[in-house]
């Protein structure tokens, strides 16, 4: 029965109204953190990435977080497991990377840090993610006295979508 979750998972989040989305992207986060590189690798072959790095996009805290996660658990299956360094590529090809740079300048600091942490782990050695954050942090993303934050509409990626401030819980 495995196999056709993981199947029926992946379809269910690239096609289901957004609320059944939702919920499968949490089911497909915890999967990704207690699933063994077996089925992990069954998901990719499945499709579950594209999905995943969509949800990068979204106007929904709760749900970036979901999908860096399973990202996370994902990329950390390339860099330590044999026979699975492609899961990387397929990530990168997915769009995620560009997700993830967006992502730097997202209000919530959690979101913020997951995707700088993500970019310089594992796509650090292609570009210099990290000094190009630098930079956009000064120009789109001030750290108010109350510990929110402010963005420079100005400087502002006109692409990118906003999501509230709202602390996201931890799962």
């Amino acid at each position: 029965h495995g196999p056709s979750v993981l199947a029926n998972l992946v379809e269910v989040l690239d096609r289901a109204p957004w609320q059944v989305k939702r919920e499968a992207l949490f089911v497909v986060s915890n999967l990704a953190l207690t699933l063994p590189s077996s089925s992990l690798r069954l998901a990719v072959d499945y499709g579950v990435v594209a999905p995943l790095s969509e949800f990068l996009a979204v106007n929904d805290s709760d749900a970036i977080c979901c999908a860096l996660r399973a990202l996370r658990a994902l990329l950390n299956l390339s860099a330590t497991q044999v026979g699975c360094e492609y899961l990387r590529g397929v990530v990168e090809e997915s769009g995620a990377v560009e997700h993830l740079v967006n992502l730097q300048a997202h209000p919530n600091e959690q979101i913020y840090c997951d995707a700088l942490n993500l970019l310089e782990n594992y796509f650090g050695d292609e570009e210099d993610h990290a000094s190009n954050s630098a930079e956009q942090l000064v120009k789109i993303h001030q750290k108010l006295p109350d510990g929110s934050f402010s963005i420079d509409q100005e400087n502002r990626n006109p692409n990118q979508v906003l999501v509230s401030q709202k602390e996201t819980p931890h799962l």
